[in-house]
């Protein structure tokens, strides 16, 4: 089946219950716009390749269908002296980050695991590290402070998926304030492409705010937490 062809059918699945909520419309405009937004990616990737074109990770070759590894590999790619450590439970993301890693020449420094349970910080205690975190509202559980005392001497970059799990943005402030320097980082979801290409430019308004729209459902907010 299309692509055209699941996302009409996924549509008229959503619309015909009655009545029409503003909600069932909500869902029903997110999934055209994603729809629309695998359309903009192939012309993105005709246009331009996989090369990442802008940001802290710029010049990265990356994967034509793919998120995960970008900041594992990424970061490696950035601080050349360090040692990168990625985790994911997927097993079909580990080979997809692997993957990464080899392309960009990598793969020497960027060790792929699966699980990783907050003990598991008192295995680089004392050293200089930095935990850069986005696993879906799963950082709750993860990084508290009382459970891996090692993380109060840790740098961290978290993104806190307050639209997930209401109030866990504050509940991470909360445990780290007496050991790190927070900065507050909001992020609205939404990118700017600067020196955009003549394609872009070319691209219908809207089509430009989808490209880079990043299918975010709310706020997540980004915390800098620097060990004191």
């Amino acid at each position: 089946m299309s692509l055209e062809l699941k996302i009409q059918s996924q549509l008229l699945f959503q619309l015909k219950g009655e009545p029409v909520s503003q909600n069932l419309l909500n869902n029903s405009l997110r999934l055209l716009s994603k729809w629309r937004s695998v359309l903009i990616q192939n012309t993105l990737l005709k246009n331009q390749g996989t090369t990442v074109m802008q940001g802290p990770l710029a010049g990265m070759d990356f994967l034509p269908q793919s998120a995960e590894g970008y900041y594992a590999v990424g970061m490696a790619r950035r601080m050349p002296s360090s040692q990168v450590l990625a985790f994911d439970l997927n097993p079909k993301a580990q080979e997809v980050c692997t993957a990464l890693a080899q392309k960009n020449e990598v793969s020497d420094r960027v060790k792929v695991s699966a699980l990783f349970k907050p003990e598991d910080f008192a295995n680089y205690a004392n050293q200089k590290v930095l935990v850069l975190c986005d696993i879906e509202g799963a950082e709750k559980d993860l990084l508290d402070p009382e459970l891996a005392p090692a993380l109060k001497g840790m740098d961290l970059i978290v993104e806190s998926h307050e639209c997930l799990i209401s109030g866990i943005t504050q509940t991470l402030i909360n445990r780290f304030k007496e050991s790190h320097q927070i900065t507050l980082v909001q992020d609205s979801g939404q990118r700017q492409l600067k020196d955009s290409p003549q394609w872009f430019n070319n691209l219908a308004h809207l089509d430009q705010l989808l490209a880079t729209w990043e299918w975010r459902s709310g706020a997540t907010p980004w915390l800098v937490m620097k060990a004191r």
